[in-house]
């Protein structure tokens, strides 16, 4: 469930469907086009909705970007701006978490069958990606499914297989304290 800078409320359901509530309680539905077969996970965010209006569509294969979807009717069958995959930078094919940091800058975490884990970061500023695994903080076989920012703009990650790790200055740091939260977050 997602906001539009509108304040429009936009619900995202499987197949990839995504809904805008209508003034009259009904809903307006439309879907990107994405290629046949494609399939989502279901702890995934199968769409997500960016701060600058561009849509991220999370498939099994690859993460679909379409940008310049001032409406949610111009998202009804448009071919993606983007594919992203392992060829294009990401650490995986198969995505669970698409997140947006505050500068612009969006975060993908591969899901547990992927070969590599960690997190891919694609720069917005510079569309690049930059990809961070256990040589830079992260626990080796962890997932990261849940994630937040802070006010002072330090990125927080909750893993799979329990345990939260902060990112500031570049690095991941785990909490190690004894009170850290057990199991998955």
């Amino acid at each position: 469930i997602y906001e539009d800078r509108r304040g429009e409320l936009i619900v995202v359901s499987g197949n990839f469907n995504i809904s805008r509530l209508q003034p009259d309680g009904t809903f307006k539905m439309v879907r990107p086009e994405l290629p046949a077969g494609s399939i989502w996970m279901w702890q995934s965010n199968a769409a997500f909705l960016d701060s600058r209006g561009d849509w991220w569509v999370n498939t099994q294969n690859a993460v679909y970007r379409y940008a310049g979807a001032s409406r949610l009717e111009d998202l009804d069958n448009k071919p993606p701006t983007a594919v992203y995959n392992e060829a294009a930078g990401l650490l995986s094919d198969n995505n669970v978490r698409v997140f947006e940091d505050s500068k612009g800058d969006v975060w993908f975490s591969p899901w547990v069958t992927s070969k590599r884990l960690g997190l891919t970061r694609w720069r917005r500023e510079t569309g690049e990606f930059e990809q961070f695994t256990k040589e830079d903080g992260l626990p080796e076989s962890f997932v990261a499914i849940a994630f937040a920012e802070d006010e002072a703009g330090n990125l927080w990650f909750g893993f799979t297989d329990g345990g939260v790790a902060r990112f500031r200055d570049g690095r991941f740091t785990i909490l190690d304290e004894p009170n850290a939260p057990k199991g998955g977050i």
